[in-house]
C-alpha cells in the first residue's frame, strides 16, 4: 500500500499534464492550423517535445499537497478528463475534414497558375478531383495532402466561381470562391501598346 501511496502523486500529475496538453495545447494547435492558418500541418516532433516539457513542469508541482484535498483534487481531475475527452472528440472530427484554407492568387485568367492550400486532400497516389466553376480540372500540376497546383482551364463564365475538392474516398471540401477574369480588358492595353510601338 505504501508503494501505491508513493506513486499516486506522480500518476495524478502525469494524468493532469496529459489532460492539460490535450485540452490546451492541441486547441491552440488546431486554431493555428485550421482557423488562422499560421501553419499548414501539425509537426509531431514539436508536439512530443512540448508534451515532455509539460510533464516535466508538472513533475515540479508538489502533488502530495494537492492530494491532501482529496475530494476537490479527484473531482477536479475527473472533470478535467471528461472535458478533455469531449474536446478531443470535437477537434478530431474537425481535423478529419477536407478543407480549403485559401486560393492564391485571388483571381486569374485562362492559362494562369492557381495554388490551392488546405488539408486532407490526399497523398499523390490517392489523388482526388478538383473542380473550378463546376468543371473537373484535369490540368493539375502538383497534388499533395495540403497543396494543389493547377492551370486555370477555359472558363464557362466570368466572375466569382466555386472551387472545391473531392478526395478519392469521396469526401468533399468546403467551397472557396475564385474570381475568374475576362482576359480581354486586361490584355487590350498591352496589345494597344504593341501597336503604337510599331510606328
Amino acid at each position: 500500500m505504501d508503494f501505491f501511496k508513493d506513486i499516486l502523486p506522480y500518476f495524478y500529475g502525469a494524468v493532469a499534464a496529459l489532460c492539460f496538453y490535450l485540452t490546451v495545447y492541441l486547441v491552440f494547435s488546431f486554431l493555428a492550423i485550421d482557423v488562422f492558418h499560421i501553419f499548414l500541418k501539425e509537426n509531431k516532433i514539436i508536439n512530443l517535445v512540448i508534451l515532455i516539457i509539460i510533464i516535466f513542469l508538472y513533475s515540479l508541482i508538489n502533488w502530495k499537497e494537492v492530494l491532501r484535498f482529496k475530494f476537490l483534487a479527484w473531482a477536479g481531475l475527473v472533470l478535467f478528463v471528461i472535458l478533455t475527452f469531449l474536446n478531443q472528440k470535437i477537434i478530431n472530427e474537425e481535423r478529419r475534414k477536407v478543407k480549403i484554407f485559401f486560393v492564391r492568387p485571388r483571381w486569374g485568367i485562362q492559362g494562369s497558375t492557381v495554388i490551392v492550400k488546405g488539408k486532407n486532400f490526399g497523398i499523390p497516389i490517392e489523388e482526388g478531383e478538383i473542380y473550378l466553376d463546376g468543371q473537373l480540372n484535369t490540368q493539375v500540376q502538383k497534388w499533395s495532402d495540403n497543396e494543389i497546383v493547377l492551370i486555370q482551364p477555359v472558363p464557362r463564365n466570368f466572375g466569382e466561381r466555386e472551387v472545391y475538392v473531392v478526395t478519392k474516398k469521396g469526401k468533399k471540401s468546403n467551397v472557396y470562391y475564385f474570381d475568374i477574369k475576362n482576359p480581354t480588358p486586361i490584355l487590350s492595353p498591352i496589345a494597344g501598346n504593341e501597336k503604337r510601338s510599331d510606328y
